[in-house]
């Protein structure tokens, strides 16, 4: 913020002088009315009338001016603001370790929603309430100014009903804003979000009135403190109105009388009205933007807590390894593993093992016994619970992760696309390639004549080649498919089949399976059977004779 301190308080300026000069023109146009009304002779009538509507044009020019730089400004600041916080909290994120976003409040889903939510917020609460605020300030003294040279027991009329509306709006404010939080904690959008994505689940079960009936409980906790809240929402609101007319009523009846008894002249009357009361309702509106501060508090709060997070896995330690001479040798020692948010359930279990580079190592074993696990621990997705690995002799934590990476190349089980081209989709690999290492790799992966294609026209089959060439690109060497053929008919992984020979006739590293289906298997020398977080070393008769006949 200091950044822009200066220009913020020009924004103020034009703001307020934006409100002072509302008042200006409020008393001016009841000076041009009593004019009207006490001016007889034709002439001279003529000569006031040139004269107010040139001071109308310089008016209006001066509005437009202020108008201008205070919305201009304003915006620019908040959006500058709001970006800066945006790329802050991205940057965070993109830094955070992986058991972070394990976590159900921390989903990706909610996070990017809510620094979304809370981002835009600010650049609303800059633009909305500060505009509007300092706008008020500049209305506001001015009509007290101007207000004196009328009757100052009107002024002081209009202080106190001025203060006594701030109070009331204060308390509105404090509640209404109680009222949206309740809102806001309601489960209702998570439970349609999560029954809408398994409608065909929710159906098949004949689920969907439980759902219905658990939506109706939720609402009835917290209609009730809604509704206390709601009534006195309602009766601020209405206190609000009745001190802004009663004010108004006085007013008719202190200048009435006033004028009756010659103490102020008929200008002065319209002056009260035209230049007091009316900016009442003014002031009365901009008091509704008072809740956004406590917004713009919570989200500035909010974010600062991420921005400041601490991430446990550093990604750019540094580390005196030359990577150049990297060749992808792996040794589990002692090594026992536990998710953070289950520390509980150990996942591996003293595994020891070395994987030579050039070996073709195939994992087997029962769902959830821990093979993608094994294979995160290597890329330090998670740090070990106990033990180390080692990567080339170097723990993996003492790898700088992006040199490390780079030599890895990683093939998921559901092919993830990004939403570009099929090209730019095999480049995310290796940014800095060229169309030649682009098109070398799709070619390797039977998928060249598609990489100007988008994404969306692309089988099953031809997206998970996509993944193949996004990781080939890179040149790995530690090349790691987490059951990448899980989800294809026999006629793509018979094509994957056929990639995978050519690949591994073209790259000499080593290459790590966790794969059920024999075809893709056969290409592997050493097998690894995991059980209850613990390998079992296997060679390929027993395999294939007893663990996937």
């Amino acid at each position: 913020m200091d950044k822009y301190k200066y220009l913020f308080l020009l924004a103020i300026f034009f703001s307020a002088a934006k409100g002072g000069i509302c008042v200006v023109i409020f008393f001016y146009y009841s000076d041009c009315l009593g004019s009207y009304y006490e001016q007889t002779e034709g002439k001279k009538l003529k000569k006031e009338i040139l004269i107010y509507t040139l001071k109308a044009s310089i008016f209006s020019i001066l509005a437009f001016v202020s108008g201008f730089f205070d919305r201009y400004i304003f915006e620019y600041i908040g959006e500058k603001l709001s970006s800066k916080y945006k790329l802050n909290t991205f940057q965070k994120m993109m830094r955070m370790h992986m058991s972070f976003f394990d976590l159900k409040e921390n989903s990706p889903g909610k996070l990017s929603e809510s620094i979304i939510e809370k981002t835009n917020s600010i650049n609303g609460v800059i633009f909305n309430f500060m505009s509007k605020m300092s706008e008020f300030i500049g209305l506001y003294v001015g009509e007290i100014i101007l207000g004196f040279t009328i009757s100052w027991e009107i002024t002081v009329w209009f202080i106190a009903a001025f203060i006594l509306i701030t109070l009331i709006s204060i308390f509105y404010v404090y509640f209404s804003s109680k009222v949206e939080r309740l809102i806001s904690s309601s489960q209702f959008g998570e439970i349609l979000s999560d029954n809408l994505h398994n409608y065909i689940t929710l159906n098949a079960y004949n689920a969907k009135q439980f759902w219905v009936n658990k939506l109706i409980v939720e609402s009835d906790e917290n209609h009730k403190y809604i509704l206390i809240y709601q009534i006195i929402i309602g009766l601020s609101h209405g206190f609000i109105l009745f001190w802004y007319f009663f004010f108004t009523g006085f007013l008719i009846y202190y200048t009435g009388r006033q004028y009756v008894n010659d103490k102020l002249t008929y200008d002065q009357v319209l002056n009260a009205f035209y230049g007091i009361a009316t900016s009442l309702p003014v002031y009365v509106y901009s008091l509704r933007y008072i809740k956004t501060i406590s917004k713009m508090k919570e989200s500035i709060n909010d974010l600062y807590k991420i921005t400041n997070l601490q991430t446990e896995i550093n990604p750019e330690i540094e580390c005196q390894f030359n990577y150049n001479n990297f060749i992808g040798k792996i040794e589990f020692h002692n090594v026992s593993f536990c998710y953070p948010i289950n520390p509980s359930n150990n996942i591996l279990k003293n595994i020891n093992l070395t994987i030579e580079p050039g070996d073709k190592i195939g994992i087997i074993g029962d769902s959830g016994c821990g093979k993608s696990t094994f294979t995160q621990l290597i890329q330090r997705f998670y740090d070990v619970s106990i033990g180390e690995i080692l990567i080339d002799g170097i723990n993996v934590k003492g790898h700088n992760l992006k040199q490390l990476r780079k030599n890895i190349g990683y093939i998921q089980q559901d092919p993830l696309i990004f939403d570009r081209n099929n090209f730019n989709n095999i480049l995310y690999g290796k940014l800095d390639a060229s169309r030649d290492d682009v098109e070398n790799v799709a070619k390797l992966c039977n998928i060249d004549n598609k990489i100007g294609d988008s994404y969306i026209s692309l089988s099953i089959g031809e997206k998970q080649r996509i993944c193949i060439a996004r990781a080939l690109i890179k040149k790995p060497k530690i090349l790691i498919f987490d059951e990448s053929t899980s989800s294809l008919d026999d006629k793509n992984i018979e094509e994957i089949q056929k990639n995978l020979e050519k690949i591994i006739q073209e790259l000499n590293c080593t290459i790590i399976m966790i794969e059920h289906k024999k075809n893709i298997l056969k290409l592997c020398n050493k097998f690894i059977f995991l059980n209850e977080g613990q390998i079992e070393i296997k060679d390929k008769n027993d395999i294939f004779n007893n663990y996937l006949a």
